[in-house]
């Protein structure tokens, strides 16, 4: 696949809770999933709503006010499901790599599969935001995934997380 179609849907979630479907999309193969972002302080901030089927992701984000600083922010698909050490989120370990590529939807040797693009928050600190991707939902919550959110935007090039910053926010996808 060219690298700008790899791009996998950003989503954030803390726990992951099966949405019921229209028999029409159910019948074409399309899922949802509804889960919880919590912050640093292990509460949360916001849900995310994925939506898709074996081959696409569609990502809603809705983070409250005042829950993330104003401005644009990086997140990223990791590869566990686990945001149980709110204070950093390192137990998501690194992005959701599936190929040989490197971090950067922007790097001539990228991008990998976690690597998403950036949400702004407003002046207010929330967000509303929709972003997809050409991964599949169904792989995703077949082998697991954390969406997570960092404090600074990603600039799609540098290595290894392209100076996005802390870990603010994490989401599980099962």
């Amino acid at each position: 696949m060219p690298p700008l179609t790899r791009l996998a849907a950003a989503t954030l979630c803390a726990t992951a809770l099966a949405v019921p479907l229209a028999p029409a999309l159910a019948q074409d193969g399309v899922e949802a999933v509804e889960a919880t972002m919590i912050g640093n302080d292990g509460e949360p901030i916001g849900t995310v709503m994925f939506t898709g089927n074996d081959r696409w992701t569609v990502v809603r984000l809705a983070i409250m006010e005042g829950k993330v600083a104003p401005g644009w922010h990086g997140i990223h698909f990791h590869q566990v499901p686990d945001c149980s050490d709110p204070a950093t989120f390192e137990a998501s370990k690194g992005h959701v790599a599936h190929g040989t590529e490197i971090h950067g939807m922007l790097n001539p040797k990228g991008p990998h599969d976690g690597d998403l693009p950036n949400v702004h928050a407003t002046e207010t600190g929330a967000i509303d935001a929709e972003v997809s991707a050409p991964i599949g939902l169904a792989g995703l919550r077949a082998s697991g995934a954390a969406l997570v959110m960092h404090a600074d935007p990603d600039d799609h090039t540098s290595q290894p997380i392209g100076g996005a910053g802390k870990r603010i926010g994490c989401a599980v996808l099962k």
